[in-house]
């Protein structure tokens, strides 16, 4: 027997628990068994940390992040002070300490973490800074420290390499559960569409609509799934996975009728499509082969959307009014209107020393939201650089821009100079799942507001460690 046959059992007893628990989560979405399930997952969940690894507990964070609605995390979740603590949040907190622990004892990080260590460091320094401005100018401490934790997140950028470098050949079973989540919340908006039932599911003139922030780690783990598959077959999970999982993953994103993500998707094929053509390939195919092969994506949205259609959740005519303006132009539709106007009222804010570092966590503002026909006062703004602008001032939106920038451009070089092609798809892979969040973060906050950042950072650890592994002066 080969020495890698124990480690190969217990991934296998990972993921079989990790599954287990998955089908419990959807199971009781579906029966309307939350708290019971909760209660099963929680055992489960914790029986994998005690007996688990700082991978292990990554893994367990994650599932229950994208598995799990925010509103579903929130019913089984205790304040600790002005702080909401989640079954998630405490995973990712033990993280925070096995690393830190690590650190105490000596431990390094072996891979350099390059310009983008450098950014997400900066920008969990700039949230610290705005974190005390929120709690010094006076307010609602809840506001400021639910802020805090989702900007923060770059910050495992850190925890997440040093896991990915401390832990035997990590990818291909990252790669796996992550697909695995991806597909279950998939299945449960599906459950919610087929039942009628469901946080978030409301009625809108294109049709059903469920309104959850888990369509943004559904497109972003499609696009890294894709582009395994079009790169790298090999190194992709196996399709009786892969195949089930994309199909759901669709359909959850054509059930958000989130246009920003769909956009930022078709950003993301257009970028990896693009940056292909430049690599040189002793077996190279030609641009034949690089159409033929964006026919995978093609295929997968093309079930995706006949499975909503055959289970008349959404219609192709409603899909195609989603797309388009209700009022007929762009320049003039409502939800943009709306955007613009709450801009304006940013930009009205940023005077003096705020303009440098913004007013801090938990900052409002009032603007007349068209769409509504009243006066709001919110905290949260649709748009990530204006969200970052009122909180951290230019500074801040210029750390996240680059940030962005430096682990695109880090991601499509691996990509173009890696000989190695399961390493070089899933670089590409990850760049263009940065790509889906910036896009989407145009009109929407995904890169700062929700509590994904972590999965984000993970992108970034990612082409790092793939980095670590290319051969010296590669």
């Amino acid at each position: 027997m080969s020495a890698a046959a124990p480690s190969q059992g217990r991934d296998r007893a990972v993921t079989a628990g990790l599954l287990l628990t998955a089908v419990l989560l959807a199971a009781g979405v579906a029966a309307g068994m939350f708290a019971l399930v909760v209660a099963a997952a929680a055992g489960l969940a914790a029986a994998i940390l005690v007996a688990g690894s700082p991978y292990r507990t990554m893994l367990a964070a994650l599932g229950l992040q994208i598995c799990l609605s925010l509103a579903m995390l929130d019913t089984a979740a205790l304040y600790a002070g002005p702080v909401l603590v989640r079954l998630d949040t405490v995973a990712l907190a033990w993280v925070l300490l096995l690393w830190a622990a690590a650190l105490a004892d000596g431990a390094r990080i072996p891979a350099r973490s390059g310009l983008t260590g450098w950014l997400a460091a900066a920008f969990a320094a700039l949230a610290a800074v705005a974190t005390a401005q929120g709690l010094l100018t006076g307010n609602d401490p809840e506001l400021v420290f639910r802020f805090a934790l989702t900007f923060a997140g770059y910050l495992f950028f850190f925890p997440f390499l040093w896991i990915l470098c401390s832990t035997r050949d990590p990818l291909p079973g990252l790669v796996r559960m992550l697909v695995l989540f991806a597909g279950v919340a998939g299945l449960s908006y599906v459950i919610a569409g087929i039942t009628g039932e469901g946080m978030g599911l409301y009625y809108r003139a294109t049709g059903m609509r469920i309104a959850t922030r888990q369509p943004n780690a559904m497109a972003v783990v499609l696009v890294l799934l894709g582009g395994l598959l079009w790169r790298s077959p090999r190194s992709a999970p196996p399709l009786l996975l892969s195949v089930p999982a994309a199909v759901l993953m669709v359909a959850g994103i054509l059930l958000s009728q989130t246009r920003g993500l769909w956009l930022g998707m078709a950003c993301a094929v257009g970028f990896m499509f693009l940056i292909s053509l430049f690599k040189r390939e002793r077996e190279t195919a030609g641009p034949g082969r690089q159409v033929l092969s964006l026919l995978v994506f093609g295929i997968l949205v093309g079930a995706g959307i006949l499975l909503v259609g055959a289970l008349d959740l959404l219609s192709t005519g409603q899909l195609a009014q989603r797309t388009a303006s209700e009022s007929g132009s762009y320049l003039f539709d409502v939800a943009i209107l709306s955007r613009f106007i709450s801009w304006g009222a940013v930009l009205d804010k940023l005077q003096g020393a705020a303009l440098l570092f913004g007013h801090g966590f938990g900052e409002t503002i009032t603007y007349f939201k068209p769409e509504m026909g009243m006066v709001w006062t919110m905290a949260g703004v649709d748009g990530a650089l204006f969200q970052t602008a009122l909180v951290a001032g230019v500074s801040g939106v210029a750390v996240l821009a680059l940030l962005y920038v430096a682990g695109v451009v880090d991601g499509a070089r691996l990509f173009l100079g890696s000989a190695h092609s399961g390493r070089a798809a899933l670089a590409l892979s990850c760049a263009g799942g940065m790509v889906v969040v910036a896009v989407a973060s145009l009109f929407a906050s995904p890169a700062t507001n929700y509590r994904y950042t972590v999965l984000w950072a993970l992108l970034f650890a990612i082409v790092r460690y793939l980095r670590h592994l290319e051969p010296e002066g590669a």
